[in-house]
């Protein structure tokens, strides 16, 4: 399989995220200096977190 280069994630993740949210990424991208794939995945840690604090689960590791 080929590994998609970052352009192409981001192409692929504006396609499926709302216009605003694709926005709200790519802003903190330039604020931050990171890249879009490392702010997505922080995103879906910081909420994978929430989620497992609210319903008091625990993920294998």
């Amino acid at each position: 399989m080929i590994p998609m280069s970052e352009i192409d994630v981001r192409d692929k993740l504006e396609i499926n995220l709302p216009p605003r949210v694709t926005m709200q990424v790519t802003a903190l991208t330039i604020a931050t200096g990171k890249t879009f794939n490392d702010i997505i995945i922080e995103a879906l840690l910081q909420y994978i977190n929430k989620k497992k604090n609210c319903h008091n689960i625990g993920i294998a590791r």
